[in-house]
């Protein structure tokens, strides 16, 4: 009689043991990974769809200025928010003299040549100062790490730069700012982060250097190349003093 109480009774004891559990688990559950109630989802939309209003009406005025007449954009007190007569006048004045097209296609090949010589020169300098057994890796990474907190200033680079004949040249655009140590750094960490056997076991296959890099490190570390890439791109793109 207790066997059969004892097989009778489990089936519910398990079946309700789960629900208990869950229901302790939603108790201490935090409250961002909770189910969105309909009035909470309306409220996220709501306010996303306000904070995309706000960043893109001061890029609807600007465009919408530009391409106004200057009668309206007179009347308007400068910024127009109605359309009214659109034209192209002041985009075919600004392109005609050829000034800023020029200046267009000089900062898109500084920022493309500057992006991938300085990508390319901190991926070296990072994987040389990953490697515990490379040769002076530690008088360079604290050489690298002066220049974090000390720097020249803009006369003693003018200095270098006019010093080094790079005085009107475009080089002198890249060359200068070519590599960052924090972005350096930045690389050499995700370098180090990499299962130390999974290299190993490359060097025993006979494996070197440039191919692990190329052919291990690199596809491991694509992320952390694109965000230095991208640093680097904005940092040369933003680059305006340089040039004067």
């Amino acid at each position: 009689m207790s066997q059969q109480t004892l097989t009778t009774s489990s089936p519910s004891d398990t079946s309700t043991a789960p629900v208990a559990r869950r229901k302790r688990r939603n108790k201490h559950r935090p409250v961002w990974e909770e189910e969105p109630t309909p009035l909470g989802a309306a409220g996220k939309g709501v306010v996303l769809t306000c904070v995309v209003l706000v960043v893109l009406f001061p890029l609807y005025t600007v465009l919408l200025t530009s391409m106004s007449t200057q009668a309206e954009t007179v009347a308007a007190g400068g910024l127009v928010t109605v359309p009214g007569d659109l034209t192209l006048n002041a985009y075919r004045e600004i392109l005609s003299g050829g000034i800023v097209t020029r200046a267009v296609l000089v900062s898109t090949g500084v920022t493309a040549v500057g992006t991938l010589l300085s990508t390319v020169v901190s991926i070296l300098a990072a994987y040389g100062l990953s490697r515990p057994r490379s040769f002076g890796h530690r008088p360079i990474l604290f050489v690298f790490l002066i220049t974090m907190f000390f720097g020249a200033g803009l006369i003693p680079t003018y200095l270098l730069v006019s010093s080094l004949g790079l005085i009107d040249s475009y080089w002198a655009l890249i060359l200068p700012g070519a590599v960052s140590a924090f972005n350096v750094l930045i690389l050499r960490n995700f370098f180090m982060g990499i299962e130390p056997a999974v290299l190993d076991a490359a060097r025993i296959d006979g494996a070197g250097d440039w191919r692990i890099l190329g052919k291990i490190v690199l596809p491991m570390s694509r992320a952390a190349v694109a965000v230095v890439a991208l640093f680097y791109g904005v940092s040369y793109w933003n680059a305006f003093f340089n040039a004067v």
